[in-house]
């Protein structure tokens, strides 16, 4: 069964919020001047909301409430899916033909896609070409999304200005990984959304009345669960 936590999801939405901010301040320039202990402004400066581009991959339940919890807050936010998907405050774009448009020009990309074989090393350097210089790139999909080298690469050159990266392909995270010591990269231990003991007893309880339906083509008209030993 797939968890179905709203707590979750806000949590998942206030981190992309978190990153969307840091982005509207150019925060690692900013950290990048404190350590140098100069008083300089942050390179790029984009002061009003809905001048910061977000684009968000993945527009499922948790992907769709974060595109439209960053809309909501005054974002410009497009969003991609594989099927079509359509979400508050969002301009959705879908299939092959719809990533590219999705991600063009985009400040901030926020990936929520789910891990599989169409998926999979999606966050490439041809990817991050189409992103507007000095993106912040955060994901908080799946460690497998991401091309390592190519994000390395696109935040050497500064086209990427900084990136927020909360799963990898390993975890955790070896001590000589080089994202640990990189001026540009935020990393957090997988925690950008925990399930919490309400969403997941609720989801789990709403997934065992689905199956003890007699409706259900899975029980094939037989109760799973007897409620007297239940």
């Amino acid at each position: 069964m797939r968890l179905r936590d709203p707590a979750q999801a806000q949590q998942i939405l206030d981190y992309a919020m978190h990153a969307a901010f840091a982005r509207q301040q150019d925060d690692f320039s900013v950290r990048r001047s404190q350590g140098a202990r100069k008083w300089q402004r942050a390179v790029s400066e984009i002061r009003d909301r809905g001048a910061l581009s977000v684009a968000v991959l993945g527009l499922g339940m948790i992907g769709g409430h974060v595109a439209s919890g960053l809309a909501a807050t005054g974002f410009r936010v497009s969003g991609w899916s594989r099927t079509p998907r359509e979400r508050v405050g969002v301009t959705a774009f879908h299939g092959e033909g719809g990533l590219v448009p999705a991600v063009t020009g985009a400040d901030l990309l926020v990936n929520l896609l789910p891990s599989n074989q169409h998926t999979r090393g999606i966050l490439d350097g041809r990817l991050f070409a189409l992103l507007a210089p000095g993106a912040y790139v955060v994901n908080l999909g799946r460690g497998d999304h991401l091309d390592e080298t190519a994000l390395r690469q696109a935040l050497d050159s500064g086209h990427v200005a900084g990136a927020w990266l909360d799963v990898f392909l390993q975890e955790p995270l070896p001590a000589d990984h080089w994202a640990w010591a990189h001026e540009s990269v935020r990393i957090t231990p997988h925690c950008g959304g925990l399930p919490t003991p309400e969403g997941t007893a609720a989801a789990i309880a709403e997934a065992i009345k689905a199956l003890d339906d007699p409706r259900n083509p899975l029980v094939s008209g037989k109760p799973l669960l007897d409620s007297q030993k239940s």
